[in-house]
């Protein structure tokens, strides 16, 4: 999807396939990576099973390798990504930010083993920030065996950011 109005809300399956070659550099525009928004009430929204390799995505807020913001709820599960990702704030190396009102998102074996320059705030590993106003001000996503692999690092710049291995956290159970 390409705005918080239209997210992707299918099912992409990779079936165990390896995407390559992607390379974004939009360092002026917000919401890089391979999708734009994810994301639905209905939790139906699933992202699985593939690898990305030899990837360069660059850009300002809200960027990830696989998705730069996930809305509301959705299944990531079975993604690699070795990708080398550069950004402002809210930077991922699978999600750039998850923001939700609703519990339900969940995460399940996902590595990164790439890179990532923040040169401001909230960057992770696995998500560069989660943020919502979910169930007293608290919604709950689901992480199972996630990693920030060996080869991984991340880079900030920013003194007294948020930056994490698997992500940075703001309003999160």
């Amino acid at each position: 999807g390409t705005s918080i109005d239209n997210p992707f809300a299918g099912i992409f399956d990779g079936q165990g396939h390896a995407i390559s070659g992607i390379y974004i550099n939009s360092s002026s525009s917000n919401l890089q990576g391979l999708f734009a928004y994810v994301g639905d009430n209905d939790g139906d929204c699933q992202i699985k099973n593939f690898t990305l390799n030899h990837s360069y995505i660059h850009g300002k807020d809200n960027t990830g390798s696989i998705v730069a913001a996930q809305r509301q709820k959705a299944t990531f599960e079975n993604l690699t990504s070795n990708a080398v990702i550069e950004g402002t704030i809210k930077v991922g190396g699978i999600i750039g930010e998850v923001h939700a009102t609703v519990d339900g998102t969940t995460i399940t074996n996902c590595t990164f083993n790439g890179s990532i320059n923040a040169t401001g705030n909230n960057s992770g590993g696995m998500i560069g920030l989660t943020s919502g106003n979910g169930t007293n001000g608290n919604f709950t996503i689901t992480l199972n065996n996630c990693t920030f692999g060996q080869d991984g690092s991340i880079t900030g710049t920013q003194a007294g950011v948020m930056i994490g291995g698997i992500g940075a956290a703001q309003n999160a159970v």
